[in-house]
């Protein structure tokens, strides 16, 4: 186990799942972009960490991350 910024991560990867919600994660032309994308990668490379983006709907997205360790989901309100 590595400790990684304010947590605990198995190994060196991520996974970061997300609901579309403008301007903050959206897909474009078969791209995730936004704001969170862009901080979520700016940190994650400074951290050394791999991330792997998925995008799907917001309950489905609630529930992979509760049952899969090293996931977290992106921008929520």
């Amino acid at each position: 186990m590595i400790d990684k910024a304010f947590g605990q991560v198995k190994g060196d990867s991520l996974i970061a799942v997300a609901s579309p919600f403008l301007p903050f994660q959206y897909v474009e032309e078969g791209i995730l972009k936004g704001i969170s994308i862009d901080a979520l990668s700016a940190i994650i490379q400074k951290i050394e960490l791999i991330i792997e983006y998925r995008v799907m709907p917001w309950k489905r997205a609630y529930n992979y991350t509760l049952s899969r360790p090293n996931t977290l989901i992106m921008a929520i309100s």
